[in-house]
């Protein structure tokens, strides 16, 4: 019986202790986005990144980089910052592999023979099956 008793207790403290923590995220989400302003970049539980543009409830909008308005759940906001860009560091670029040049080398056949149908012979023809 005590060990019911102890493990009804231990429950009940984690079930307590979960429902806090959530509690917390949930308010510093939201304390998160009633702060922000439009302009700033955010980034979506999937990984979209848009320009915050306005709140209307439980509705965000995010405007893409072309120009176009995204409507998302207030909720799918994960984090608040710029996209990771690449760089254009003259360093980095070398780090990118080039390319090899293709040749200007014309004379070469093409391995891949093309056939056209006007030019074949009537010998060619399939015969008809009876």
């Amino acid at each position: 019986m005590e060990f019911l008793i102890i493990l009804a207790v231990g429950f009940g403290l984690m079930m307590w202790f979960s429902s806090r923590g959530r509690a917390k995220q949930e308010q510093m989400l939201e304390q998160t986005i009633n702060a922000l302003e439009p302009g700033t970049w955010v980034r979506t539980t999937t990984g979209f990144y848009g320009i915050f543009s306005d709140i209307d409830g439980e509705v965000v909008i995010l405007e893409t980089p072309s120009g176009e308005e995204t409507y998302w759940a207030k909720r799918s906001i994960f984090q608040i910052g710029d996209p990771p860009f690449a760089s254009t560091d003259d360093d980095d670029n070398e780090l990118v592999p080039q390319m090899p040049a293709e040749s200007d080398d014309t004379d070469r056949e093409s391995p891949v023979e093309i056939y056209d149908a006007d030019s074949r012979d009537d010998d060619d023809k399939p015969e008809a099956r009876s």
